[in-house]
């Protein structure tokens, strides 16, 4: 058989095949639509032909193959006589085959190869057909399969029947165009490599030899792509118009043309720019140069002003800064000054009406709200307060709150009683303390009222030092009343050289924040140790005395509290958290507030807790000893007390 073979799938439930034969000496390329029409049977439709003409187009060729064997000659090929008929065999096959050249048959006990060589448009190939006799009788038969041409990678079953006594079988044959294909691949794989190295002369070189060709049109082009890529990539390199000019004049097609214009135009327009940068940079730098002129000018007359105002501040006399104000009354130093007149014509009539009812009277309807005010009401009410040692406790109706307010009606009905401080270790407390007193019959409330210039309200926190938490030695404000518990002394002073136990209500002004209640301590000193107990000196001179400072039995209200570093990144932590108060630790309650340097403090306890042990017992109608502690942002022996005084609970 001669020509090429295509086999398509056919549309059937039962599934099929059309086989298109074409011969290579009736058809050309371009006669295809006639063979195509000369070659399909009349029941075909036309859509499928032009489905079968599309996939035939897009596909390689294959050759098909069909040798037709005599039913005679396959038998005496596997009978035991086949050499003694061999030359009728080979006659009897080349007879039937116009196209083959040659026959040779090979016997290797039951096993047969009948090889054929075979003629085809693209040159010889030989088929051999290798299989067992029983092989053989299925060809003769027309039912032998693929398995006689396993061993050609090369070839395709098709088809084996049988007709008029012999034996048809077909195949398609590829072995020429996988070859080409090789070829081409090859030549491929070299214009690739080339063409990857930017090697033009390797490719110029395959153009030539292979003129002519599809491999040789595809080279000739890539040169002249590579020509025109180097050219651009100079041009690119240059980057300036000439450069992008003669590549355009060279090139002129090309389709870097678009962007090659383009990169002359923005070249132009950034020389363009350039300059009005340039010409913009230079107006920039004299209005930078002016404005500098001017801030100059400026700091001169800032630099003027502050030194008048630094030299007002030194003299702080109310002629300098009026002075300055006039000079100067549109600068910002100007509000200053005027609020610094102000508060020197305030100290100066508060210095000079402090010492009478009138002036101070006088102040106050001046500067009802001025700084001193709250000096002056406190001196004012000094002024007109009981004096001495005794503090009368005034028996009332109701309850105060116990907020830190001393609006509180009651209060007005108590008397005021102003104590000055002595000096404590360290501590210069010059301002003397208000103190007022109230009892329901129940329960005993103070009011304390004392001059502190700052609000300090944290108690040792616990600070990050590195990866630990270590204590502070910061500490908050507090106040504290003392009660002498067994006999009277000669001063109120607990070093004073004697033995005693005090009944002590302390208020610290984080412990009460965060609680809402003080601390009920008792105090021993002893001339011999006691458990627990701190040594000081004692100040008569007599040797040395022991401090015991307890907590009254139970528990404070509150808890101490130790971070763990790795569970927070806080820089300071505080040291406490609100407790469960319990027992007899938990009988004072006291509130606070701080405004305009001063603090306001109630604090109340009942009469009698019941707990003689660590607490003194209060009664209306008798009188009790006490004396009161100052902590300016200190604590321990850092504090400012006041003598002792004596408490009149006021009867029924």
């Amino acid at each position: 058989m001669r020509g090429y073979g295509k086999r398509f799938s056919a549309a059937s439930q039962k599934g099929g095949a059309f086989r298109f034969g074409f011969r290579r000496s009736e058809i050309r390329l371009e006669d295809w639509r006639r063979a195509f029409r000369d070659s399909f049977k009349v029941g075909l439709t036309l859509p499928l032909a032009l489905a079968a003409l599309l996939f035939f187009t897009a596909n390689s060729y294959a050759i098909p193959v069909e040798i037709v064997i005599p039913g005679d000659t396959v038998y005496d090929l596997t009978s035991d006589y086949e050499n003694k008929k061999l030359d009728e065999i080979v006659k009897s096959i080349t007879d039937s085959n116009a196209r083959v050249e040659k026959v040779s048959i090979d016997r290797e006990g039951d096993d047969i190869t009948l090889t054929l060589k075979v003629w085809t448009d693209d040159g010889k190939v030989d088929i051999p057909l290798k299989g067992s006799k029983s092989d053989f009788y299925k060809l003769a038969m027309g039912r032998a399969d693929g398995s006689l041409i396993k061993g050609m990678k090369s070839a395709t079953f098709i088809s084996c029947k049988k007709v008029k006594g012999a034996a048809h079988y077909a195949l398609d044959y590829t072995g020429f165009e996988a070859a080409k294909a090789k070829a081409m691949e090859s030549l491929n794989a070299e214009l690739k490599a080339a063409t990857d190295a930017g090697d033009i002369s390797k490719v110029e070189a395959l153009a030539k030899k292979h003129k002519g060709t599809p491999i040789g049109g595809r080279a000739s082009a890539t040169a002249n792509q590579m020509r025109e890529d180097k050219a651009f990539e100079k041009a690119e390199k240059a980057n300036t118009t000439s450069a992008y000019e003669e590549f355009l004049e060279k090139f002129p097609n090309s389709m870097r043309r678009m962007k090659a214009l383009a990169a002359i135009k923005q070249i132009k327009e950034d020389a363009q720019k350039a300059k009005a940068d340039a010409a913009k940079a230079a107006e920039q730098e004299k209005r930078e140069a002016a404005t500098a002129k001017k801030r100059a000018a400026e700091e001169k007359a800032r630099e003027e002003i502050a030194n008048a105002y630094a030299r007002a501040k030194e003299s702080d006399s109310i002629k300098a800064y009026t002075d300055f104000i006039n000079k100067y009354p549109k600068t910002s130093q100007a509000g200053s000054a005027k609020m610094r007149v102000a508060e020197l014509e305030d100290d100066n009539l508060f210095e000079s009406s402090k010492n009478s009812v009138e002036g101070l009277t006088g102040y106050l309807s001046k500067y009802p709200k001025g700084r001193n005010q709250a000096r002056a009401s406190i001196l004012l009410k000094e002024l007109k307060s009981q004096s001495g040692d005794l503090l009368k406790v005034v028996r009332i109706k109701g309850t105060p709150n116990l907020d830190g307010d001393d609006s509180d009606a009651v209060w007005k009905k108590s008397k005021v009683l102003r104590v000055p401080f002595m000096a404590g270790d360290g501590v210069n407390v010059t301002s003397p303390v208000e103190v007022r007193a109230v009892h329901n019959g129940e329960k005993i409330f103070f009011l304390a009222v004392w001059e502190d210039k700052t609000r300090d309200i944290i108690y040792r926190p616990w600070v990050r030092k590195g990866k630990r938490y270590r204590p502070s030695s910061q500490v908050d404000d507090a106040f504290s009343i003392a009660f002498q518990m067994d006999k009277e002394t000669k001063d109120s002073c607990m070093l004073n050289g004697q033995n005693q136990v005090l009944d002590v209500w302390l208020w610290r002004a984080y412990w009460s924040e965060i609680s809402g209640q003080g601390a009920d301590k008792v105090l021993r000193v002893s001339s011999q140790q006691l458990p627990e107990s701190n040594a000081f000196p004692a100040k008569n001179g007599s040797g040395q005395l022991w401090v015991q400072n307890q907590f009254d039995a139970g528990n404070p209200p509150w808890r101490l509290f130790v971070p763990i570093a790795s569970k927070t990144t806080e820089e300071s932590v505080p040291s406490y958290k609100k407790g469960l108060p319990s027992g007899s630790a938990g009988d004072i309650m006291a509130a606070a507030k701080w405004k305009n340097g001063v603090w306001t403090l109630e604090m109340s306890r009942a009469l009698d807790t019941g707990n003689s042990n660590d607490d003194v017992k209060l009664a209306a109608g008798r009188k009790a000893l006490c004396a009161f502690a100052v902590y300016d942002h200190a604590e321990k022996a850092d504090h400012g007390f006041t003598k002792r005084i004596t408490l009149e609970l006021e009867g029924n």
